[in-house]
């Protein structure tokens, strides 16, 4: 197995799993996961990685310090057979931290283990979950008093009832919304779990298919975001330009369309047409977490005078106008950064960002 490992497309989990699915069930993986954190760190528990014999990653446990050593304790793991729970800590000089360069004056354990068929067909069914638009819990056991127990797994639905893997003598602590894990010494069983929440990429609706929402898509995808460009006018939203996103091209006043996200940017530069929309959005049963709405404050007015929205609701408070972090720049891309980092910033707040 090479030390020099490559890593490709996004890192968040649900990516990950699409590659790790495209791969089939033919090639040998192995998996490492953060299952512990004491001071900083780059990544934190949950995140995961899957190596291949031959070097190959997905994924990424720290910020690029550590993956050339989470291959070589796959493959001691393979040369054992067993699974290895693998402490970094970066304020003890002897250890392998320190040699690595990691930077986050912290200590993290990673469990590193292959993956088997009972393992495979637990990420397939977690991957099923995530794409199905609900959450999931993915229980590890990275400590225990026999090899056999250690490198557990077991998969919980977003109810916490069982899913798969091994049966549970107890039920766990889950983390509640906003939490990403959770430890749970199981003393009687003298093992000790990681369970950590996962849940399925944010989807983001951007009304406007103008060339300024390209960085925009760019951005999101690049967090793994599920992306939807809404627009009917026929200069707008071509495909060519959007190549890897959901493109819609219905007008605001249909029912065709069941609009429903977790963010909204509004950014078509018409009034009108951005009008339209928000009055669709504030309809909504479940309304977006994030509402962006491009333009100064003088525009956001009007666009909720022509939405017959009250200035002072509830709703029109949300409603992020001018919107995006005062990061400075004019530049679409400057724009799309400090959009994307806002709506990124909300969401993670409410817990809608995973790992």
């Amino acid at each position: 197995m090479s030390a020099c490992a490559t890593s490709s497309r996004h890192t968040g989990l649900v990516s990950l799993l699409q590659q790790y699915a495209e791969a089939g069930a033919d090639e040998t993986w192995f998996a490492a996961a953060v299952v512990s954190k004491e001071g900083s760190s780059y990544r934190r528990p949950g995140a995961t990685m899957l190596v291949t014999p031959g070097g190959r990653t997905l994924g990424l446990v720290s910020g690029g310090c550590l993956e050339a050593d989470i291959v070589l304790q796959a493959c001691k793991a393979q040369a054992d057979g067993v699974a290895r729970h693998v402490i970094y800590d970066s304020s003890d000089e002897e250890n392998i931290a320190a040699e690595l360069g990691l930077g986050c004056n912290g200590r993290i354990g990673v469990l590193v283990q292959e993956l088997g068929a009972t393992e495979r067909a637990i990420l397939l069914q977690l991957k099923d979950e995530l794409d199905g638009g609900r959450s999931a819990f993915l229980l590890r056991c990275y400590k225990a008093a026999s090899d056999r127990d250690l490198g557990s797994w077991a998969l919980l639905a977003e109810d916490g009832s069982y899913l798969a893997g091994i049966a549970l003598p107890a039920s766990p602590p889950l983390p509640g919304r906003g939490e990403r894990c959770v430890d749970w010494r199981e003393p009687e069983h003298n093992r000790r779990w990681a369970v950590c929440r996962y849940q399925p990429a944010p989807r983001l609706c951007i009304v406007g298919g103008g060339v300024d929402a390209g960085p925009v898509v760019t951005l999101a995808r690049l967090q793994g975001w599920r992306v939807t460009v809404i627009d009917h006018r026929a200069a707008y939203a071509r495909s060519a330009a959007f190549t890897e996103v959901e493109v819609v091209r219905l007008p605001p006043d249909t029912d065709a369309y069941a609009l429903a996200a977790d963010a909204v940017i509004l950014m078509s530069h018409n009034v009108e047409m951005d009008a339209a929309w928000l009055q669709r959005v504030h309809a909504m049963p479940r309304q977006p977490t994030y509402v962006g709405l491009l333009g100064p404050a003088s525009r956001k007015r009007e666009v909720l005078e022509r939405a017959d929205i009250a200035p002072d609701s509830p709703f029109a408070l949300r409603v992020r106008g001018p919107m995006g972090l005062d990061l400075g720049g004019d530049t679409p891309e400057a724009v799309a950064l400090s959009v994307v980092a806002e709506c990124h910033q909300t969401l993670a707040r409410a817990g809608l960002v995973g790992a």
